[in-house]
């Protein structure tokens, strides 16, 4: 049985959980590598939506801002409507932030703009008030959701909204 190597499913499992491990652990390059392998296993595709998020964001962590907005961009295109949408909508607004750039930050959250998940909360605010000078509607109009609901972003939100209201 030990000759034989398991199905690809169970192996793509295994580096997942190696990944997430090493992640827990602090071990960010490490976790990073799990995640690409995982990615690129044969018997990864029910691991490959995550894989992609989880080592961008692992990349993010490792100072590698450039490859980690690669690897977002690379879900996706492979997942245009997966389930991890909201979550990689927000690490690359995030990540466009980072890197000076506001138009691929507001674009990333413009494609989830039908999305109230709370994990494009802080993004939306961030984004918003970066826009605010140039651009109040579009910056108004990201906040939407935040500005409804109860949360820890709501008051920059409404602040940011009423800011972005004067300035039409």
């Amino acid at each position: 049985m030990l000759a034989r190597r398991p199905a690809a499913d169970t192996e793509a499992e295994a580096l997942m959980v190696a990944a997430d491990a090493q992640r827990r652990q602090g071990h960010a390059a490490a976790a990073e590598r799990f995640y690409r392998l995982a990615a690129e296993h044969p018997g990864g595709a029910g691991f490959r939506e995550e894989a992609l998020l989880q080592r961008a964001a692992q990349l993010e962590a490792l100072g590698r801002a450039e490859e980690a907005m690669t690897a977002l961009r690379r879900a996706a295109s492979a997942f245009p409507d997966g389930g991890l949408a909201p979550e990689r909508a927000a690490l690359m607004a995030t990540l466009g932030l980072k890197l000076g750039r506001l138009d691929e930050a507001r674009d990333a959250l413009l494609a989830v703009a039908d999305r109230s998940d709370r994990v494009l909360d802080g993004p939306r605010v961030a984004v918003a008030e970066a826009l605010l000078a140039s651009e109040p509607r579009r910056a108004q109009a990201l906040l939407q959701h935040v500005v409804s609901r109860p949360g820890p972003a709501q008051a920059a939100a409404r602040a940011l909204s009423a800011r972005a209201e004067e300035l039409f």
